[in-house]
């Protein structure tokens, strides 16, 4: 007869993922891990940390009609791009979340160096959840300085030190880190997890294939 080895009751998985706050995938896949870590038995022993990538470092850096900026990066006729669209709005609502096309779209930079800050509190998750779900729901513009500095207040942090980060450049070596590290593992596109150090998810995968990568993650994590 063989008997399991009870895990470790000190033990911490940590999953890295590298996301960009203007990708839907992104916006999919972190809502996933969310629920299977939700779900997980040691949910309360889980670290979820974010990273910042820019999935288009030449965005512009004034906001512009998501549509309008679709169409022209891939060249795309707007039928197409409104298409294209309505099947991730599918696929948001399947998740029981708001999306709309109709949404601003800019360069990313700052709303990273915004979540490096966040994450000095413990409260990067929070934010990059809330900037989310106010960009893909219509809600208010993300890109807005005076916006950004509100949703930092609402999840718990400073808003006149949000404000002060904003101003400068404060954290632009944490992202560039983020970024330069994602070449460096080879990532290619986002949403991109790492389990334990070892197992990689690319792509948006479902809440079962994150729930089955937590559980062999938690073996290595208790092996070791």
């Amino acid at each position: 007869m063989t008997t399991s080895t009870p895990h470790r009751t000190d033990a911490r998985l940590r999953i890295d993922l590298w996301s960009d706050v203007v990708c839907p995938w992104c916006y999919l896949g972190a809502t996933r891990l969310r629920k299977a870590i939700a779900a997980s038995p040691r949910a309360d022993s889980i670290d979820l940390v974010y990273h910042a990538y820019e999935l288009d470092p030449t965005a512009p850096a004034e906001v512009h009609p998501n549509l309008e900026y679709l169409a022209e990066k891939f060249g795309m006729p707007p039928a197409q791009v409104e298409e294209m669209e309505a099947g991730m709005a599918a696929r948001a609502a399947a998740e029981g979340l708001p999306y709309t096309a109709h949404r601003p779209h800019a360069r990313t930079f700052d709303l990273h160096r915004l979540t490096a800050f966040a994450a000095l509190s413990g409260k990067s998750a929070a934010l990059m959840a809330a900037l989310q779900h106010e960009l893909f729901s219509g809600g208010r513009d993300v890109f807005d300085h005076a916006v950004l500095a509100d949703v930092a207040a609402e999840v718990g942090l400073d808003r006149a030190a949000a404000a002060e980060v904003l101003a400068g450049d404060a954290h632009t070596d944490e992202v560039r880190a983020d970024i330069a590290e994602a070449h460096r593992i080879g990532v290619r596109g986002v949403p991109f997890a790492v389990l334990a150090g070892r197992f990689g998810v690319s792509g948006a995968s479902e809440v079962d294939g994150y729930a089955h990568a937590i559980e062999r993650a938690w073996e290595v994590v208790d092996e070791a």
